[in-house]
């Protein structure tokens, strides 16, 4: 549809208003976010809340302890039960909000005046190329993020512009996962190196190339970056992270990254050691939740996990079940074991596993010595839907390889708070707006919200150093 053909040109009148604002509304905002919505099978099965959270925090109690004393058999004319308080405690973690821009040339628009381009048509493939581009980064976040912003770490540097890198090393077994380090990076990406306490930014650099790709383990990998120089003070341990725009050596613009600023993923959740990000809290901030720091974190110590210590708290620990750090086959055996020590550790549950295709073909392949032909005038091949028990089994290509989820969705644990699904960032419009001395038109776009969970001994646990099959 030309510009024209709805009444819109450079003069911007009230009927141009009305129209863009209601293409934004109508069409691309639910597109937005079935493309999020859709983007990893993991998040198709983790319940969204109803409810909503005002402010900054997400603040949901815990019942992690029974109170026997409530309950007792007495004789007639005995006492009632003297109860106690049942054990609580309280988690509080920060909404994470992302956002996503629309920009259109003023030359755009002015030459669909001439229904020479056809407005809707250029901002299509704007939106799809968005649309695109949010799926694979919400399934990189909730398959492989902790919350951290990390997209790689450092680990050391060779000559004026290269930097060798490897993967998030807060994950549990990383050193036996064979996924890449690039799976997510591409030449011509935008990176922020930063030190592991988020003190500034150590540069902005873009990827030139990207070589030296082992898939381990342990995998690792080499970029050059732009400026003929990787940024002063960078060391092992540093972390790459998305930014927003470039920003100057030793810039103190943290929060312009994605520094401690995604959502909580499942390596995250099923840590036993806690998570460096800490989910947005390190310790719960003084008076009424205030401001502190740029995500409200105090301290670099992975000891906490949503607000609460996990050393003092054995119920919000993860279990994680490594095989020393040397890979194994995923036997029945294994599998098995695995689900009556998260049955028996806290009454934990599981009714869904989810890896990535390696580990559930690995286990396939272990099967097919016990598949039994009883159909002599067929011939049949193949495996249907694979299951453990009744159990379903997911597969997605963005989950760690080497590594099983064993996860009790159906229990309640995983909670999704969507605060803000994909909306304009002025919901009262209009959406369209031009850049402050500028010859360019924006829409901007923004949701917020976070995942987390309740009790994590009961909500499953993790398999890891698991062989994987290839072709």
């Amino acid at each position: 549809m030309p510009i024209t053909a709805s009444g819109l040109g450079t003069s911007w009148s009230s009927a141009a208003v009305a129209c863009l604002t209601a293409l934004v509304t109508d069409d691309y905002q639910d597109r937005l976010n079935d493309a999020r919505n859709n983007a990893a099978v993991i998040l198709g099965l983790i319940p969204s809340t109803s409810g909503r959270t005002s402010g900054k925090y997400i603040v949901e109690p815990v019942m992690y302890g029974r109170n026997g004393e409530a309950f007792n058999n007495v004789r007639e004319n005995g006492l009632l039960p003297d109860p106690l308080t049942t054990s609580a405690l309280v988690y509080a973690y920060r909404t994470r909000q992302c956002f996503a821009r629309l920009l259109i040339s003023g030359e755009l628009m002015r030459a669909t005046n001439k229904d020479e381009v056809a407005f809707i048509d250029a901002v299509e493939r704007d939106i799809q190329a968005m649309s695109d581009d949010m799926a694979v980064d919400t399934a990189r976040q909730l398959a492989q993020g902790d919350g951290s912003g990390r997209l790689a770490e450092v680990s050391g540097t060779s000559g004026a512009d290269l930097i060798d890198i490897r993967l998030n090393q807060a994950i549990e077994s990383v050193a036996t996962c064979t996924t890449l380090p690039t799976q997510y990076l591409y030449v011509g990406m935008r990176l922020a190196v930063m030190p592991s306490n988020g003190a500034s930014v150590r540069g902005v650099r873009t990827v030139l190339a990207i070589t030296n790709e082992v898939a381990g383990p342990p995998s690792s990998a080499r970029l050059q970056l732009s400026g003929g120089a990787f940024p002063a003070g960078t060391t092992s341990g540093d972390w790459l992270v998305k930014c927003s725009y470039a920003i100057a050596d030793g810039g103190s613009d943290v929060q312009s990254t994605a520094f401690r600023t995604e959502w909580m993923g499942l390596p995250g959740i099923f840590s036993d050691d806690g998570v460096l990000d800490g989910n947005g809290l390190a310790t719960l901030p003084a008076g009424a939740l205030s401001y502190v720091g740029t995500d409200d974190f105090t301290g670099t110590t992975p000891a906490n996990f949503q607000g609460v210590p996990v050393a003092a708290n054995s119920f919000n620990r993860a279990i994680v079940m490594t095989g020393g750090g040397v890979l194994r086959p995923l036997t029945e055996g294994l599998l098995q074991l695995a689900l009556s020590r998260i049955e028996k550790q806290n009454n934990g549950r599981v009714d869904t596993l989810w890896s990535n295709y390696g580990v559930r073909d690995a286990f396939a392949i272990s099967l097919l010595g016990e598949k039994r032909y009883v159909n002599t005038t067929k011939l049949q091949a193949g495996v249907q839907v694979m299951d453990y028990d009744g159990r379903p089994w997911y597969v997605d290509r963005h989950c760690l390889e080497n590594q099983l989820f064993l996860m009790g969705l159906d229990a309640g644990g995983f909670t999704q708070h969507v605060n803000t699904p994909f909306q304009p960032l002025d919901p009262y419009g209009p959406h369209w707006m031009r850049l402050q001395d500028q010859d360019k038109y924006q829409a901007p776009w923004v949701m917020a919200g976070n995942v987390g969970v309740g009790i994590r001994e009961r909500v499953g646990g993790r398999l890891t150093d698991l062989q994987i099959a290839t072709a």
